[in-house]
């Protein structure tokens, strides 16, 4: 990234998705996230593998509840170079506006089952638009807040605007 002075965020999130016949799925996240915090470049990578389960599901609604373990691995801080053992539970609920668009919001929380002072946030409010029906291509754009809580009491809280490109197959 370029050194001038501005704050940047790179950010992969990779998500897969399988269903059953009982309408649960099954799913694995795999987020990679850094940034700058006051000059040094904060790293952190999480991966979960779980279930979720359509809780609401009528018409144009659904809200999904999650549940998963998983861990994640900081590149710099405290808890650097370990894998943190973690719960992770979750929800999201999508509301579909017209035949090519749709809000969303989710709530994601990330505990570690070691240490109960360390714990992850994540919340998302976003709006998705598809572009192409044949080929599954969207656009979405959100925002994002996260916040991390160390055993020290630290925490630190980033908000970011999102413009995604998602195609899914």
């Amino acid at each position: 990234m370029p050194d001038d002075g501005k704050l940047w965020t790179r950010s992969i999130y990779l998500e897969a998705n399988q269903s059953s016949a009982g309408g649960k799925l099954s799913f694995i996240n795999k987020k990679t996230e850094a940034e700058p915090v006051s000059g040094l470049t904060y790293a952190n990578m999480s991966s979960d593998v779980g279930t979720q389960y359509p809780l609401i599901k009528n018409g144009d609604t659904t809200f999904l509840g999650r549940v998963a373990g998983g861990f994640s691995r900081d590149y710099s801080g405290l808890a650097e170079g370990q894998h943190i053992p973690e719960v992770f539970l979750g929800c999201q609920v999508e509301h579909q506006i017209t035949q090519r668009q749709k809000i969303l919001g989710a709530v994601e929380y990330a505990h570690d089952v070691t240490d109960f002072g360390r714990r992850r946030i994540r919340t998302l409010a976003a709006w998705e638009v598809l572009l192409d029906p044949d080929k599954n291509v969207s656009l979405r754009t959100g925002v994002l807040e996260s916040s991390n809580k160390t055993p020290t009491g630290e925490q630190a809280t980033n908000l970011n605007y999102t413009v995604d490109l998602i195609w899914k197959f």
